[in-house]
């Protein structure tokens, strides 16, 4: 008993060492090493003290909860997945308040999120090191279109309204199509039936101010359930100045954006129909950049520049309507049958806008502006089917999307001049299937998706004899294992096959200084996967290692001599690399230590020049480590805090052109900085409550993400949340 109570000591004694270490590494803002070696010592202090509390209470059972997710087109548990998925809740949404989508992803394992040359929805999602562009974004599983076909999708969603993220890490085209060559975002958002009360009224109030952009977003809904019936309603808005940066500004980095949203659904036990209502209002400016020695373009002021325009997007507006029935339990083989339908309508104008260096147009008037539209209408049917051990998923897909674009000059006295006007349309359609089929500890899966796709230009008002029209056919597939002979253990190994077929934008529109390439080919993958998931309610690991081969990749490249670009197949590209997290909860304390890393190698090679490089601009390694605190401080209040610091290597690009001649490296200096993240919440008479402060960038470190970037991240900032619900 005084072995163990020495034992307990010592042990309490390493944690308070180790938290003056932590309080030593904010005083060392010039070392984020110091920072990391506290946070590790302060881990396995606990740890220790964790092995004792586990002695003296071996008598309490710790229970696993497994997470169901829909990766899969139907709801499964996460840890019987063949493919890599991790997911951002609601809990974490909430104690960690955003105001875009992007930054919510960062500490996902693999993903990299970029600003471009704008913020806010403007922020690209990138999956082991592919661009954008390959990611597919959904909302609650609608597609969201790349209007400018150039690098991925506007994703306009209020973080309050979304009960999870899924993030589906390597090519996931059989169950999604075109555009998951990459991987895939479901950004699922809240209804009525997921609130945790039985009332037939109840009401959400809250806020955000995000320090970075001076940014203050109000929120609020009301919602309810009578009998079978549930809804949903919710609002909110921003408004967000330049975002700061160490010592500056981002000049022209506002943006705003306002959303409406609502469902209503009825549920009589054998099945359920929806109906769901979404609208986002939004507008952003794009930064001005300026070259500097090392070869990295970088923001700059209005002075600082040569050009004459800068670039806007005053309207950038999404309606959609989703409709959905879902019918269960139909039979003792036919477990479910669901129809989709959505109509869907996205519209942008952007254009130019004259600066200080006009020498034809007075400061901040138009100088042009494009008028694009984009609808969309489509469904799915999907039948899940069991025979014995088998779970067969078939089902078909339809999409239909016709845009029009109608481009605008402006003279000095405002007067406006029509341009080209083009219109064409892309239609998509697909039959898969999926079988899932378990054998003792083993449960294998396979699964096919034939696609037809149908592009056509039907109208060039500025030259007519570009109308052109093309059909494609792809078959796609893909083979997974997940074993489970140990509990709480699932190793997984997958290969699956992705494809992306150019748009039409890319292939005959083309857009601004995008010109049109009919000659396009589909780009393809094959990815390799191995991966382990273990979690036994204090242990919890996800690792990942993958390896994808990409084929024809889209390249847009600088047309010679024209100042334009365009699409063309040329790259072959190989990443490869290790994805890991890992959490250890010390149940007797609250506390939860934690990290990720991720390791990526990304090659690539342009057949026409033999040329070959790892610099592509992507990091080789990023991670995180942190530790988690959860606690009670009173009968009905929650204390949670989370301290990590964060880290990722440097990075360059290098680039060969069609003629032979090396281009100069972008570069990007590595960086290592701190966040410190703590609120409140719990109930309080018929109200539930919940409060946040996230102390981003404490050491105030000037960084970007990527080469391909100009925008640089927020300088330390303070952003800051609450809600009440009742």
């Amino acid at each position: 008993m005084g072995a163990s109570r020495d034992y307990e000591f010592w042990a309490k004694s390493s944690t308070l060492s180790a938290i003056s270490g932590v309080w030593r590494a904010f005083r060392l803002r010039s070392s984020v090493m110091a920072l990391f070696i506290s946070i590790l010592a302060l881990t396995l202090s606990f740890v220790l003290v964790d092995e004792l509390a586990v002695a003296q209470e071996s008598d309490e059972t710790v229970r696993v909860r497994q997470l169901m997710v829909t990766a899969t087109r139907t709801e499964r548990p996460l840890e019987e997945l063949p493919m890599s998925v991790s997911v951002v809740g609601e809990e974490e949404l909430r104690r960690n308040p955003q105001l875009d989508i992007g930054s919510q992803l960062w500490d996902v394992p693999g993903v990299t999120i970029h600003g471009q040359t704008g913020v806010g929805a403007a922020r690209r999602i990138m999956i082991r090191g592919m661009s954008g562009a390959r990611t597919m974004i959904l909302v609650n599983g609608v597609r969201q279109p790349q209007l400018t076909g150039i690098d991925g999708s506007f994703y306009y969603v209020d973080p309050s309204n979304i009960e999870r993220i899924e993030v589906i890490k390597g090519p996931a085209s059989v169950l999604y199509g075109s555009e998951a060559i990459g991987g895939v975002v479901n950004i699922i958002t809240k209804t009525a039936q997921g609130q945790d009360n039985d009332k037939p009224v109840g009401a959400y109030i809250g806020a955000i101010y995000d320090g970075s952009t001076e940014g203050f977003e109000p929120k609020v809904a009301i919602f309810g359930r009578y009998k079978g019936f549930t809804y949903r309603l919710a609002g909110s808005g921003v408004d967000a100045k330049d975002r700061r940066i160490p010592h500056d500004r981002v000049w022209h980095s506002a943006f705003t954006n306002r959303n409406y949203n609502g469902n209503l659904a009825y549920d009589w036990g054998g099945g359920a129909v929806s109906f769901m209502f979404d609208r986002n209002e939004a507008t952003h400016e794009t930064i001005l950049t300026k070259l500097i020695e090392s070869g990295f373009y970088v923001p700059a002021k209005p002075w600082e520049v040569t050009s004459a325009t800068v670039g806007v997007t005053p309207k950038q507006d999404r309606t959609s309507y989703t409709g959905r029935l879902d019918l269960r339990n139909l039979a003792d083989f036919l477990k479910r049958i669901t129809v989709t339908g959505f109509y869907q309508k996205t519209e942008r104008i952007n254009g130019s806008d004259a600066t200080i260096n006009s020498a034809t147009h007075n400061p901040g008037s138009k100088t042009s502006r494009t008028h694009s539209e984009h609808e969309s209408i489509g469904g799915s049917i999907q039948s899940e089917w069991v025979f014995g051990p088998n779970n067969l998923i078939v089902g078909f897909d339809f999409d239909k999307a016709e845009m029009q674009s109608q481009a605008y000059s402006f003279n000095r006295a405002g007067v406006r001049t029509p341009g080209a006007r083009q219109g064409g349309f892309q239609k998509m359609y697909a039959i898969f299937g999926q079988d899932e089929l378990k054998l003792g500890d083993f449960t294998f899966t396979l699964g096919l998706r034939e696609n037809w796709f149908e592009l056509e230009l039907e109208e060039y008002s500025s030259n007519p004899r570009m109308l052109d029209s093309s059909k494609e056919k792809k078959l796609v597939g893909n083979v997974g294992v997940v074993w489970n002979g140990v509990d709480n253990l699932y190793l997984r190994a997958l290969y699956s096959q992705g494809y992306r077929n150019p748009n039409l934008t890319m292939k005959f529109m083309g857009s601004g200084l995008l010109l049109a390439n009919p000659d396009l080919k589909p780009e393809t993958s094959e990815n390799y996967e191995l991966g382990a998931r273990y979690d036994d309610g204090t242990l919890k690991v996800d690792l990942a290692l993958f390896y994808n081969d990409l084929t024809n990749g889209l390249s847009m490249q600088n047309v010679p001599g024209t100042g334009s670009y365009q699409y063309i197949n040329y790259s072959q590209a190989v990443n490869s690399g290790v994805e890991l997290a890992i959490e250890y909860k010390l149940h007797g304390y609250g506390l939860t230590p934690y990290g990720s890393l991720t390791l990526l190698n990304y090659r690539t090679e342009d057949p026409r020049t033999g040329f070959k490089t790892n610099h592509n601009g992507q990091p080789s390694r990023w991670g995180k480590l942190g530790v988690k605190y959860e606690g009670q401080v009173a009968e009905s209040t929650l204390l949670f805090a989370d301290l990590n610091a964060v880290m990722s290597g440097g990075a360059h690009a290098e680039s060969m052109s069609a003629n032979g001649v090396r281009t100069a490296s972008n570069f990007r200096r590595a960086f290592q900085t701190a966040n410190l993240s703590f609120g409140f919440e719990g109930t309080m008479a018929n109200f539930k409550y919940n409060t946040s402060i996230s102390l981003r960038n404490i050491f105030n470190q000037l960084y970007t993400p990527i080469t391909a970037s100009p925008m640089p991240e927020p300088g330390f900032n303070v952003i800051v949340g609450f809600g009440l619900e009742f």
